[in-house]
């Protein structure tokens, strides 16, 4: 019987309370989670709460400092003694697609996350076939997220945030509901376009049109396209939604992460009649052909294998540095780098108030906020805040015994 613990993805992205939401939607930009745990400290992983991507698109300027503290949700949790059935259930009751994992209400270790995605992957993987077999016996018909491709991006905004739609389908037009485009809040947290705050040179400006930020094209299915290629195109790219076009092209519903999952485990939606999935395309013949070889897989032919090498003996504790520079977190930028420069080194350990590990700063981290986070760098050289920033956080460590091989 397949646990919760099975399913849930071990990559927890985290954050620490009291960081700004400026950092939290750099940490989306560049991850893309469906959502950041928000922790007290890295090293007890002890859970706080959750920030979404929807709470992300609040911020509507590319300055701010507010706090994640304000954004927090504490519940709903996932708990290991769950089934899978009781997990999708509280997904469905809250609207979301992921939630976290925790050891228990008492000591809230962070264990993972669990998602509709996670969950399909581990069901296609352990063999499991949908009940309902095509598009149109679990497609969403009504009150379906469409949006023209002219219209401000304020109405999508509106649409994202307060009836937290997971994407909207963009069409051509009102008249001509063909979709042209998928827009998600990760494409709003990946773009500035939008922002309704930008500064110009004649005050604020006008704001964004959809299609200007919208992810351009969409992968469509028809009625009778078969439930386990959509999984696929979900498993491979965490597609929120796909629409559902009929021959014309005009969409006529979409199928969301949760509408694939109950193909899986409930089937068919009350009420629809059966649609038959269409085949898949045959299997093409193979024939001679000419074939291009690439010089590595020809080097490859004459390539003679290494021997084994029996374990040489050597442990980490025997080639490791007798000391590497580290500054704290509350430390400058610019001593850490002075330390550098000192030191002849391109990395420094980053260790909280108690000496802890907490992450790692390298001359990459310094090149980042120069060219990534220009504004920044400039504006906050000198914040204690901003190691925190910049560091990264998941830093590997082996002990003093472990073999060099």
């Amino acid at each position: 019987m397949m646990r919760l613990i099975d399913v849930a993805s071990l990559e927890v992205v985290k954050a620490l309370k009291g960081s700004k939401m400026t950092r939290i939607r750099e940490i989306f930009r560049k991850k893309a989670p469906r959502l950041i745990v928000i922790v007290e400290d890295y090293f007890k992983n002890k859970y706080v709460g959750y920030v979404t991507r929807h709470d992300v698109i609040q911020i509507t300027s590319s300055k701010s400092n507010k706090l994640v503290d304000d954004f927090l949700h504490d519940k709903p949790i996932l708990t290991p003694e769950l089934s899978i059935q009781e997990a999708i259930s509280i997904l469905r009751e809250s609207g979301r697609y992921a939630l976290p994992l925790v050891e228990s209400l008492e000591t809230k270790k962070v264990l993972g996350i669990f998602s509709y995605r996670g969950l399909l992957r581990a069901l296609k993987a352990s063999g499991f076939s949908p009940k309902a077999k095509a598009a149109a016996d679990v497609m969403t018909t009504e009150n379906l997220p469409l949006i023209p491709q002219q219209s401000p991006i304020t109405k999508a905004w509106s649409q994202l945030v307060y009836r937290e739609r997971q994407g909207l389908v963009v069409i051509r037009d009102e008249k001509t509901p063909k979709p042209v485009g998928i827009l998600t809040p990760l494409d709003l947290i990946q773009s500035g376009k939008w922002y309704f705050r930008r500064e110009s040179e004649h005050g604020v400006t006008t704001p964004a049109r959809v299609r200007t930020v919208m992810k351009r094209g969409a992968i469509v299915a028809y009625p009778d396209t078969p439930v386990d290629i959509i999984a696929d195109y979900i498993i491979n790219h965490d597609f929120s939604l796909i629409p559902v076009v009929d021959k014309d092209g005009n969409v006529i519903g979409i199928v969301t992460q949760e509408d694939v999952v109950r193909a899986y485990i409930e089937g068919i939606k009350p009420g629809r009649v059966p649609v038959p999935a269409a085949l898949p395309p045959l299997r093409a013949e193979a024939q001679e052909a000419l074939t291009f070889r690439s010089s590595t897989s020809i080097m490859q032919q004459v390539l003679v294998s290494a021997k084994i090498v029996a374990p040489s003996g050597l442990r980490a504790i025997d080639i490791a540095r007798p000391e590497l520079p580290a500054v704290r977190l509350t430390d400058t930028i610019e001593r850490a780098r002075n330390i550098m420069l000192r030191e002849k080194v391109n990395s420094l350990l980053v260790v909280d108030e108690e000496g802890r590990i907490v992450g790692s700063l390298s001359t990459r981290n310094f090149l980042y906020a120069i060219g990534i986070k220009g504004p920044l760098w400039k504006r906050r050289p000198y914040e204690k805040s901003f190691i925190n920033e910049i560091m990264n956080q998941n830093v590997l460590l082996v002990r003093e015994e472990t073999p060099v091989e």
